[in-house]
């Protein structure tokens, strides 16, 4: 009888642990990952922080040709959103005013983030925050890659290579076939016909990767779109 108690005993002890270590192992892991960021301008890229790894507010520092240094960041609730703020008030009672966020996802590794001022919004009104994996596998030097903030569908081809492009979407990074340069033309489609809309010969060589920013036109009823190209140089060493 008093081994048939025991035996209970341990069954219930192995299934209460058993329990507990299923729950423990449902628990979701941080997401932590690293990123630069990059604004379109016009718009106002000062005194924008986040809360780094520590929890502590960190300052981004927005350059004005060429993505930042880069930042890490840790996410303990995955599905909770990374926040970008200024900070109102005083320094004993601080106001953390948010301007744009990101929610992270479990893959991210290295990453842009592209700020792009809310079209019509006043300068301290939230930044809409595009982003896009940016590590050497993904976006190897010696590539293209482009992102169509235009608005519009367009369709062309990125160094003989035909490619279509939904509006806020990015292309894969295409290597160049000749070193030096390459040869980037876009149409957009009208009720009526198409319309070329941009056209250039970029240079890019193995060291470099570029990303091509297709931007709205500048003038309204004009068909010329607007563009910004970021480009990075591979490190010695």
């Amino acid at each position: 009888m008093r081994n048939r108690s025991v035996h209970k005993f341990l069954l219930a002890c192995f299934f209460l642990t058993g329990f507990a270590g299923a729950a423990a192992a449902q628990e979701p892991e941080p997401i932590r990952f690293s990123f630069t960021v990059f604004g379109l301008h016009p718009g106002d890229f000062e005194g924008i922080y986040f809360l780094n790894g520590e929890g502590e507010p960190e300052s981004l520092d927005f350059r004005r040709r060429h993505r930042s240094t880069e930042y890490s960041a840790e996410i303990e609730i995955p599905g909770s959103p990374l926040r970008f703020f200024r900070i109102q008030g005083s320094d004993e009672s601080p106001i953390y005013r948010t301007v744009g966020e990101v929610t992270p996802k479990p893959d991210w590794s290295e990453m842009l983030f592209l700020f792009l001022r809310n079209p019509g919004s006043a300068a301290e009104d939230p930044f809409r925050v595009l982003a896009a994996t940016d590590d050497e596998r993904s976006f190897p030097y010696g590539s293209l890659r482009v992102v169509n903030l235009t608005g519009i569908p367009l369709g062309g081809s990125i160094d003989q290579q035909k490619e279509t492009i939904r509006s806020n979407a990015w292309t894969d990074a295409f290597s160049i076939r000749r070193p030096g340069k390459v040869d980037v033309l876009f149409a957009a489609a009208t009720s009526e016909s198409l319309h070329l809309v941009y056209r250039r010969t970029m240079p890019l060589g193995m060291d470099s990767r570029t990303l091509l920013i297709l931007r709205p036109p500048a003038r309204v009823g004009s068909i010329r779109i607007g563009a910004t190209t970021l480009m990075d140089f591979e490190r010695e060493g």
